[in-house]
């Protein structure tokens, strides 16, 4: 059983934890919009590879929120450090999201192409057998 002593200093050091974090958030959200909490952070959680950071995202007076994870060893980082990672992991979303649109795009094109083959083989047998 703990004493109230140690409950206490659990909560201390889960408050400096979460100060921490939010400085974390005000320099990454220097750099990448992405981390934008700037109506308010509704929740905060701590796992053993990254922060899971719940916010305010109201807009006109229609509430709405939003989430977003960063690595838990941003903690362990100086605000130059921050900033680097940071640049660099909007980078990397960045170029995922490009090679996703890209492999949408190859898709499409192949599945028109497609489209277009039997349009114009079907238009072909049509003529043939006339």
């Amino acid at each position: 059983m703990q004493t109230i002593e140690q409950i206490n200093k659990i909560i201390d050091e889960y408050d400096a934890m979460y100060n921490h974090a939010c400085h974390v958030i005000e320099v990454i959200s220097s750099v990448d919009g992405e981390y934008d909490t700037n109506k308010g952070i509704e929740e905060m959680s701590f796992y053993k590879d990254s922060v899971h950071v719940n916010y305010d995202d109201t807009c006109m007076g229609c509430y709405d929120s939003g989430s977003f994870s960063f690595p838990i060893e941003f903690m362990c980082m100086t605000d130059d450090d921050l900033r680097d990672a940071a640049v660099k992991a909007k980078a990397q979303r960045k170029a995922e999201i490009a090679a996703k649109n890209s492999e949408k795009e190859k898709k499409d094109m192949l599945d028109r192409e497609q489209r277009e083959r039997n349009e114009y083989n079907r238009l072909k047998r049509k003529f043939e057998n006339k």
